[in-house]
């Protein structure tokens, strides 16, 4: 949440899957961190360069997570068909209480489900 905090917030597919105390936890975090920039920096530019949320070019500021980091997983139940590693030939069955280290975009599906969770 601390990395990737406007990105959580300014999204609403991710805002709802934050609970209460992280999506509160995420808006004071914004605010005190806005406050920071503001009084440290952002105060001496034009008003029009102020804004972290920017997309002025098509060129978002809001950085997003990197979906080919390796998260830690644990498959909470066995997953049927095999998870596929996009962009190489390798794929694996997951099962129930076993560990892995695998590219998030790999096993995003599977947490959302609840079939997995982070580790």
């Amino acid at each position: 949440i601390d990395k990737y905090t406007l990105y959580y917030l300014s999204n609403p597919t991710q805002t709802a899957r934050l609970s209460a105390s992280e999506l509160q936890y995420a808006n004071s975090h914004q605010t005190l961190l806005e406050a920071h920039y503001r009084s440290s920096f952002l105060s001496q530019f034009p008003t029009s360069l102020q804004r972290l949320d920017d997309t002025a070019g098509g060129i978002s500021m809001i950085e997003q997570p990197d979906t080919d980091t390796a998260v830690f997983v644990r498959a909470l139940r066995d997953i049927e068909e095999p998870v596929v590693i996009e962009g190489t030939d390798t794929d694996f069955e997951m099962r129930r209480g076993d560990v892995y280290v695998v590219r998030w975009s790999a096993v995003r599906e599977h947490v959302i489900s609840g079939d997995a969770e982070l580790i």
